[in-house]
């Protein structure tokens, strides 16, 4: 602890407490990072496939840019990254609220790598999608 000379005075060793300050600032940066929340482009990677498949996400944020029968897309504001989408579908299924283009929402579930057609669409490529049908809201 930094002695302090009386109420509301500036601290006696200045260059010992700009390195705690500086290190505090540090620490609370690293916090921060660790618990930053995953984005659409971490779902979807920079390659075809993505690299969370088969793993649950939670509370990804986007904005509903349409809305289909059994799911909707979705979208971020952009990683700046120009091999990473930054939208996705999200599979909702008939038992969770259908929401409306311009909606912002968060979404929870497991990622998958759908293949549309399934075993007769063999040659159709996968697509990359949040199955949100386990989950509430």
């Amino acid at each position: 602890m930094l002695p302090l000379a009386g109420a509301g005075a500036a601290l006696r060793r200045p260059a010992t407490a700009w390195r705690i300050a500086l290190a505090t600032l540090l620490a609370l940066v690293l916090a921060d990072g660790a618990q930053a929340r995953q984005r659409i482009g971490d779902l979807q990677g920079r390659s075809h496939r993505s690299p969370v498949a088969d793993t649950r996400v939670d509370d990804i944020a986007g904005i509903v840019t349409a809305v289909e029968r059994d799911g909707f897309w979705m979208q971020d504001t952009g990683d700046d990254d120009p091999l990473s989408s930054d939208a996705i579908y999200v599979f909702r299924g008939p038992r969770l609220g259908k929401p409306r283009v311009g909606d912002a929402v968060r979404v929870s579930g497991q990622v998958q790598e759908f293949r549309p057609g399934g075993a007769a669409g063999a040659h159709n490529l996968s697509t990359t999608r949040i199955d949100a049908r386990g989950s509430r809201g």
